[in-house]
Parts: C-alpha cells; structure tokens; sequence
C-alpha cells in the first residue's frame, strides 16, 4: 500500500485475526503482542492528533511490550528455559522496529522495518506452528522486498537518469 493510512487500517484488521490464532494455539506472547498490535495501528492512523510528543507514545508501547514478555512467564505458564526466553522475545524485536516504523513519517521506513518484523515474525510462527503466520510473513518478505526494488531503487535510479538527461 501507497497510503499509509490504509496501510495501518489493514494492520489492524490481520493483527485482531492474528491475535484469535495465536491464542487458540497457546501462543500467548503472540497473541498478546497482536492485540497490542490493533491499538498501535489504530493510535497510529491519527498520530497527528495525539495529545502527547509521538516518542511518548512508542515508549508507552515498548514498556508494554516488556510487561507482555515477563507476563508470558510469570502468568501465563510459559515455560522459563532458554529457547523459549529467545522465543518470546522475538515478537516483542518485531512489535518495537513496526512500533517506531509506524511513528516515522514515510513508507520507506515501515518496508525497512519489515526486514526486521517478517524474520521475527516468521521464527515464532515456524515454532509455534502457526501455518497461516508462516504464509502471511513468506508473503510479507517477498512483497516487501519487491516493494523496496520497484519503489525505492529502482524508483532512485529512474529519479537519478530524469535528472542527468536534463
């Protein structure tokens, strides 16, 4: 998507669906994370109109991130070994690079992030058998891939010959 907007709207609308699937599959830092994941999109489609500085809002959001992880173990009976201390910690990597993606002002920014979400994102979906998430990311990395060569580099060097052959 071009628009940001409709981008966020989108967001938050996989991230509800994502969040039922996580929960139904006992991914509880997941499921969490995409609940987390619907008010951020929907704070973020307006975050002109918010009443506090924008860099408030994504420490707000990251110390929540946190809280989640350490509720993971705490209360919701994840197991407190190794993998799983790395595993959890993946989608609270992904949710803060999307979290200051979303603040920053342009697409370029939130299609870099992706290149840290997706990986994230694709880890725990693989471990937690999460078929449709492992779908959803392989898709994401290929679109957001294309989309970086189509729009960024590519659109460069086009922007780049324009001008020279003025």
């Amino acid at each position: 998507f071009k628009n940001k907007r409709t981008l966020l709207l989108i967001i938050c609308v996989g991230s509800a669906l994502f969040s039922i699937n996580m929960f139904l599959l006992g991914a509880i830092t997941g499921a969490i994370m995409n609940v987390l994941s619907v008010v951020r999109s929907l704070v973020y489609v307006d975050k002109d109109k918010l009443p506090i500085p924008v860099k408030w809002v994504n420490a707000m959001f990251i110390v929540a991130y946190l809280i989640s992880y350490v509720l993971s173990f705490a209360v919701f009976g994840t197991e407190p070994i190794l993998k799983n201390f790395i595993l959890e910690l993946l989608p609270i990597i992904a949710m803060t690079a999307m979290t200051f993606a979303f603040a920053a002002d342009n697409s370029k920014t939130v299609r870099l992030a992706g290149f840290i979400n997706s990986p994230c994102w694709l880890i725990y979906n693989i471990f937690n058998l999460a078929i449709g998430g492992i779908i959803c990311e392989v898709f994401a990395l290929v679109s957001i891939t294309s989309a970086l060569i189509r729009i960024d580099i590519l659109g460069n060097k086009r922007k780049e010959t324009n001008q020279n052959e003025k």
